[in-house]
């Protein structure tokens, strides 16, 4: 009996299971940043606050789909006013500066003019995309019906005295008076990506996005007059 109570009690004996292996965790405990979340209590409304609130709701609507953007086309009450006129005085002093720097023959070049030109186009670009009337958009049938340029400086006594005294600078002086002079007006044209993003957020600009377009392009053409400016300051080294 002995023999056979001591085989039942190894069978209801229960066998001891291996240890499983713990799985590393993939984030440490210490790593783990514990957030307190609010309890915020949910919001009830009754069935007068629903219908206030829809009321009040659709008169909000009304009044936006009422709400006329500001006529951009006159440029008398257009909100970017202020900032037309400023960059048309960037378009000013940087055609002052075209006709002084390209009066130098020691410095002239078509490509440089080109670059000149295209950065005083960009900036007209700018202003068409903020909102100004297009002046050059007429119906042209003879050479007399082409509008003139816009933007530029009168060739009085004073710019002719300037481009006469430029004109007699050497090479080296020339060229280091004309980068000093284009990259004054590549912060001007620099400085309009803060103006003009103040100015957007109002949603007063006709193309948001022609505005980015057109003073990258221009800052980047006077970028490339100066590079040009540049490699005649490497050539005069050697």
């Amino acid at each position: 009996m002995s023999a056979k109570k001591s085989n039942e009690d190894k069978a209801k004996k229960p066998v001891a299971k291996k240890p499983v292996a713990k799985k590393k965790a993939m984030v440490k405990k210490e790593d783990v940043v514990a957030f307190d979340v609010p309890v915020v209590d949910p919001i009830i409304l009754d069935e007068e606050q629903v219908i206030d609130g829809a009321k009040e709701n659709a008169q909000i609507a009304k009044a936006m789909s009422e709400t006329k953007s500001p006529d951009l086309s006159d440029e008398t009450i257009n909100p970017n006013s202020e900032l037309i006129e400023h960059i048309k005085e960037i378009r000013k002093n940087a055609d002052r500066m075209q006709k002084i720097i390209l009066g130098n023959r020691n410095i002239f070049s078509a490509s440089l003019n080109d670059s000149m030109n295209n950065g005083r186009a960009w900036l007209g670009q700018l202003l068409g995309a903020i909102g100004t009337q297009n002046p050059y958009n007429v119906e042209v049938k003879t050479a007399f019906d082409i509008p003139a340029t816009t933007d530029v400086v009168k060739e009085d006594k004073e710019i002719a005295a300037d481009v006469r005294e430029f004109s007699l600078l050497g090479s080296l002086e020339a060229t280091l008076e004309a980068r000093e002079g284009i990259s004054s007006i590549k912060k001007s044209i620099y400085s309009l990506i803060a103006a003009c993003y103040e100015n957007g957020t109002n949603g007063y600009f006709k193309d948001a996005v022609k505005v980015n377009v057109s003073i990258t392009n221009a800052w980047s053409h006077y970028c490339e007059a100066r590079f040009e400016l540049g490699y005649k300051l490497a050539k005069l080294r050697k």
